[in-house]
């Protein structure tokens, strides 16, 4: 490996200070979702995200994975498809 890719790999994924400043400049209603079975993107990030990101809602599918915009069951679509329809629930 050389040098910079070792350095560069040591850096990847610290937080930093102010490192999520940038989100707050979004204006856009935003909706994130996750499944608490995500081992790609484990939900802490999910909940950062709507933390800094103004008019943010999040959804949390229980037993659902990374995947979770397909196997998730029709009763619990309703939230995705009202925050599409009307903007924010």
């Amino acid at each position: 490996m050389a040098p910079a890719q070792i350095e560069a790999i040591g850096k990847w994924g610290v937080q930093r200070e102010g490192s999520y400043e940038y989100l707050k400049t979004i204006r856009q209603p935003t909706l994130v979702i996750n499944g608490d079975n995500d081992v790609i993107i484990h939900s802490i990030n999910s909940w950062i995200l709507q933390q800094n990101i103004p008019n943010a809602q999040l959804i949390i599918y229980p037993d659902a994975n990374h995947g979770s915009r397909v196997p998730v069951p029709a009763a619990l679509r309703p939230p995705r498809l009202g925050f599409l329809v009307r903007g924010r629930t």
